[in-house]
């Protein structure tokens, strides 16, 4: 492949990003919260939380992955209605 058509897919993939109508951003504190505050979606995997024991780390669960080490969809779909969710990740379940 030659430089140009790589170049040129690159510049592809990142026009298509910037139209993304969804940017999430999952649970690594201390950069969810500047993600929050700059207006990302944020969430984490089934099985992880945000680092609760960090005093500005209060943000809302808005999107939620799936754990895919261990999936399962019933567990997923139900973890997903508990936080009333509108926008989940669950490729591997």
């Amino acid at each position: 492949m030659s430089s140009e058509a790589t170049h040129s897919w690159s510049a592809t993939a990142i026009d298509d990003a910037q139209r993304a109508e969804w940017v999430g951003f999952l649970p690594r504190e201390p950069f969810v919260v500047d993600a929050y505050r700059l207006g990302f979606t944020v969430g984490g995997r089934e099985d992880y939380t945000y680092q609760s024991s960090l005093r500005n780390v209060d943000l809302p669960i808005e999107m939620l992955d799936n754990d895919f080490r261990n999936p399962d969809l019933d567990r997923y779909i139900e973890r997903f209605e508990r936080y009333e969710l509108s926008v989940g990740v669950l490729g591997d379940a």
